[in-house]
């Protein structure tokens, strides 16, 4: 291995997400629709920089961080200029570029199991580790099932799996029995493990993401909270080969925006999100009755197909197929529409089904993001943001409108700006008090 090799900086920390507060989480007897359309791919972390500072200065500032950080990856530091912090698909990319003999998943696979070590780590040991987990170099010709790990090898298709069976059997044997182990640092890595041996085969289905979320025994709690919705997100987007399609939906962190543009109309207006749902009956739909919905909570459809109320809700339905989980990556989400002081920001076609909606606060919601309609990949357009709902309002306000605007002018700078505007919330949340019924096209006084 080469000088230049041997001095590349070390891999600190484990940072792929900002701090975010936790999601809502819905109640296990509960059932429901938990999205709406098709959402938006999570763009890739930030890394930080380290500050510039003499060599001397930073390499024992780095040492004494990995010496107090638990769990991390302690290795030698010869490269003061390498950032402090890295997440773990970041550090595989690099290792896959020096090592590019190994396949993909193995590479993360190591990675993930010294981010949980005290051991001090060097390329050189990655590369050890790597010649002794792989019988023989992974090349191009050779198929990449040799280093799946078992639980999600038994997702795929039994022609693939039989043709796994004999690559594997030269390999090291796997962990076979037993879900990909967690990095205990609250921000689920092994995710970016397990999807990723999905992808080694085929494309993977909705039924492949479910199976291999069951061997990981993911519960509610896991499945509501904002680090796994974004984790799998981020996990699904990695195997996105379109450029294009990648740049449009990279997604954009919103920073703390100042108060200049509380006195606008547009800010001063009162704003919610709405789920809207066709369950339950009404008689503007020639229902012999009116009954609200029978559910108590908004869930995601990954919280549905792992945790299906019934049988029937384990088939995808028109709003959600594919390509929102092997694609988009944004099954973790509950989906809503933008409401300005009773008028919807958005149209979109399935609202003439529906029946009744719940509504939330908009600016009290920790943690939110909202884009155009993936759904119909060749109009997005507009800025996806991401933040708390009080910042990503200012955002919006601040870009989109003047002191003087009225409301309903900045309602139409929105359609404007965004194809389908959609407001995603990730994990569930409780619906609360059932509003409606209602009837398409609505009105103001009709929904408020």
């Amino acid at each position: 291995m080469s000088e230049l090799l041997r001095k590349s900086a070390p891999i600190h920390g484990l940072r792929a997400f900002r701090e975010t507060d936790d999601a809502v989480e819905a109640s296990p007897e509960s059932s429901g629709r938990g999205v709406a359309m098709a959402g938006l791919a999570f763009g890739s972390p930030r890394v930080p920089v380290v500050p510039k500072r003499s060599a001397g200065q930073t390499l024992s500032a780095l040492r004494r961080r990995a010496a107090e950080s638990s769990p991390t990856i302690r290795r030698t530091i010869d490269d003061a200029e390498y950032p402090a912090d890295i997440d773990v698909m970041t550090a595989a990319k690099k290792l896959r570029v020096r090592f590019p003999r190994h396949a993909g998943a193995l590479t993360i696979k190591v990675v993930s199991e010294y981010l949980s070590s005290p051991q001090k780590m060097t390329l050189d040991d990655i590369e050890a580790d790597l010649e002794k987990r792989a019988s023989s170099p992974v090349t191009p010709t050779v198929s990449k099932s040799r280093t799946m790990p078992k639980p999600v090898e038994q997702i795929i298709s039994s022609a693939q799996s039989a043709a796994s069976e004999s690559t594997a059997a030269s390999s090291e044997p796997a962990l076979a029995t037993k879900p990909i182990v967690r990095v205990a640092n609250g921000l689920y890595s092994e995710v970016a493990v397990w999807v990723d041996a999905l992808y080694q085969a085929h494309s993977p289905s909705q039924e492949d993401f479910v199976e291999a979320l069951t061997l990981q025994q993911y519960d509610e709690g896991d499945l509501n909270n904002p680090r796994f919705v974004y984790a799998l997100q981020q996990a699904v987007r990695e195997h996105v080969v379109d450029a294009m399609f990648l740049k449009k939906t990279a997604i954009k962190d919103v920073p703390e925006q100042d108060d200049r543009m509380k006195e606008f109309p547009a800010y001063k207006a009162r704003w919610t999100l709405r789920h809207y749902t066709p369950s339950g009956k009404a008689k503007l739909h020639g229902d012999e009755s009116d009954a609200e919905p029978g559910f108590a909570s908004v869930r995601s459809t990954v919280s549905l197909a792992v945790d299906p109320p019934d049988k029937s809700a384990k088939k995808k339905n028109g709003h959600t197929g594919d390509k929102d989980w092997n694609k988009y990556g944004n099954i973790g989400n509950t989906f809503f529409v933008l409401c300005i002081d009773g008028v919807l920001a958005s149209d979109q076609q399935y609202l003439k089904n529906c029946k009744w909606f719940a509504e939330f606060d908009f600016a009290s919601i920790p943690n939110l993001w909202l884009s155009s309609d993936w759904l119909d990949e060749g109009a997005i357009k507009g800025d996806a943001l991401r933040g708390s709902g009080e910042q990503v309002k200012r955002r919006l306000v601040a870009s989109l409108a003047k002191k003087n605007m009225h409301v309903s002018m900045f309602i139409r700078e929105l359609g404007t700006a965004y194809s389908n505007l959609e407001v995603k919330v990730p994990g569930g949340r409780p619906a609360g008090a059932w509003q409606g019924p209602v009837k398409y096209p609505f009105s103001a006084a009709s929904t408020d």
